[in-house]
C-alpha cells in the first residue's frame, strides 16, 4: 500500500516504480517474479454514464431557460 495514495485511487491499486535507465531490465524481471497482476484493473464505472449526465445537463439548462423566458414574458404582459 502506498504511503500517500493519489486522490481518486484506492490504496494499493496503483504503483509506479522509477529506476535508473541501466536498471530497467533488472527491475522488470524483479517485478515479473512478484505475485501481482500487471494488468490494469477493470473500471467499476457504469458504461455510458458520461453521456447520461450530458443529457441531464442539457435538460436542466433548457428548463432554466424556459423558466427565464416565461418570467420575461409575464413581466411584459402584466405591465
Amino acid at each position: 500500500m502506498p504511503a500517500n495514495p493519489a486522490p481518486g485511487l484506492l490504496p494499493g491499486s496503483f504503483f509506479a516504480i522509477a529506476v535508473p535507465g541501466k536498471w530497467v531490465a533488472r527491475a522488470e524481471s524483479f517485478v515479473a517474479s512478484l505475485p501481482v497482476s500487471r494488468e490494469p484493473q477493470a473500471s467499476h464505472r457504469m458504461p455510458g454514464i458520461r453521456e447520461m449526465f450530458r443529457g441531464w445537463t442539457w435538460i436542466f439548462v433548457l428548463a432554466i431557460l424556459l423558466v427565464l423566458i416565461l418570467g420575461v414574458i409575464r413581466m411584459f404582459i402584466v405591465m
